[in-house]
């Protein structure tokens, strides 16, 4: 599923929504994220995932939003971008392991959970599913996500990020 949020209407300036928490009921009980309360300043406006499958790893909430996703080599590649300067946060159940570039991973039970990623262009998560495939996460910025064309070249999706149109 997915959270929408919108602090935005235009030629109106809004409120900061202050210590943001989402819950969310599901079947099995009550789902609430981020970890820790987040402002939302004014102009913001976001989708975040919940309970997302990412090649067999259960993404169960991230405070960043999905863009695409790329197959190459037996490797999944999912690309998010954050809001604006909120702090992107991920957590997941079932991963065999949990591998990060930057930030912070800590672990509740079967749940890890990642912060304090910074965002470019290289691999900030690194996963390993139940089933052994290797899955990563890129995280872009805000700006670097507006670039973003996914092109065929040379037999297969490649993401090309570009201040020109491609």
């Amino acid at each position: 599923g997915f959270v929408f949020m919108s602090n935005y209407v235009r030629q109106y300036p809004m409120a900061a929504q202050k210590d943001v928490r989402f819950q969310v009921d599901l079947a099995k009980g009550p789902l609430t994220f981020p970890s820790q309360a987040v402002d939302v300043p004014d102009g913001a406006y976001f989708i975040w995932p919940f309970n997302m499958d990412l090649a067999g790893v259960n993404l169960a909430w991230a405070t960043a939003q999905p863009l695409t996703r790329l197959s190459a080599d037996g490797v999944e590649t999912y690309v998010f971008f954050t809001a604006g300067d909120m702090p992107a946060e991920f957590a997941f159940d079932g991963a065999r392991s949990v591998k990060a570039s930057s930030g912070k991973i800590t672990r509740e039970g079967r749940r890890t959970l990642v912060r304090g990623l910074k965002t470019g262009t290289g691999e900030a998560i690194s996963l390993s599913a139940p089933d052994g495939r290797r899955v990563r996460i890129l995280l872009l910025d805000k700006a670097d996500a507006g670039k973003v064309s996914v092109l065929a070249l040379a037999g297969r999706d490649r993401l090309v990020i570009s201040d020109d149109p491609v």
